[in-house]
């Protein structure tokens, strides 16, 4: 099922979450968020009618180390990210959203 959104009386904002198995994938499934370059190639989209695209890319724990002048370890995590801000009548796609119990990047 896809998510819709009413504009009526004002714009209500959903804030969706998605991940991929590669940024590759991503692309495939949400193809209508890609645009041409001047060159022509395919560019991410930021923004447009009823949307904007925060890409996130790879996510990583760190995890500090008990020695101060150690570095510390980072572990990364599965998947690459984005979130996506939908309103007014914009349909989501299904496909690669997540519903993380604690993100970590919203929207301001």
């Amino acid at each position: 099922m896809s998510t819709t959104m009413s504009t009526s009386p004002h714009p209500e904002y959903m804030d969706l979450f998605y991940r991929f198995p590669t940024e590759a994938e991503a692309r495939e499934i949400l193809a209508d968020y890609l645009a041409p370059d001047d060159s022509g190639a395919l560019q991410w989209l930021t923004s447009g009618d009823g949307f904007a695209l925060d890409l996130i890319g790879p996510l990583s724990d760190v995890i500090p180390s008990d020695d101060p002048e150690a570095e510390p370890l980072i572990l990364p995590l599965p998947g690459w990210h984005l979130n996506l801000r939908t309103w007014g009548n914009h349909v989501a796609p299904e496909t690669g959203r997540i519903t993380p119990d604690h993100p970590r990047r919203v929207w301001a």
